[in-house]
């Protein structure tokens, strides 16, 4: 696969569902048994530290129709930390 064929873009509301369980399929029993990534990435796009300009997902060309195929997602929030002391 040529470089070109990647493209790297933010996430569009429709393929939410789509991202979360590309998420889930990668730590399934990684860790442990099942996981809970997914459902952290669902719960954090409703919070209002989630950042959706830096909601990204990359995807790939598979055939010569321009079918795409989503291969990576990265999302950010923000967060602080506070001395307890």
């Amino acid at each position: 696969m040529k470089m070109n064929d990647y493209t790297i873009r933010l996430e569009k509301a429709e393929e939410e569902r789509d991202v979360e369980n590309l998420v889930r399929e990668s730590f399934w029993n990684l860790y442990r048994p099942g996981c809970l990534e997914h459902y952290v990435l669902h719960c954090l796009r409703k919070d209002s530290a989630f950042i959706p300009e830096l909601d990204f997902v990359m995807t790939s060309k598979v055939n010569e129709f321009n079918i795409r195929r989503r291969h990576r997602a990265i999302s950010y929030s923000r967060w602080q930390v506070n001395d307890a002391m």
